[in-house]
């Protein structure tokens, strides 16, 4: 299950590479990391840890919606 977290970290930054580019499709990157990470932490129990992946879910929603090209 370790090599599959790398991987989601490994995307999240792709995601952040991607928006520091002026791309859009950092944010559904993000969208899916988030998801993920938002759901393993409620799992095992970290909830904080869980309502910050949340938050970052949501903004990660907002900001596809926003994004102006």
């Amino acid at each position: 299950m370790i090599y599959f977290d790398i991987g989601i970290v490994l995307l999240a930054l792709y995601g952040a590479f991607l928006n520091s580019k002026g791309n859009r499709a950092g944010f559904v990157y993000w969208t899916f990391t988030n998801c993920y990470l938002t759901g393993k932490n409620l799992y095992i129990g970290e909830y904080a840890q869980a309502a910050l992946f949340g938050a970052y879910l949501g903004l990660a929603i907002y900001g596809y919606l926003t994004w102006k090209d």
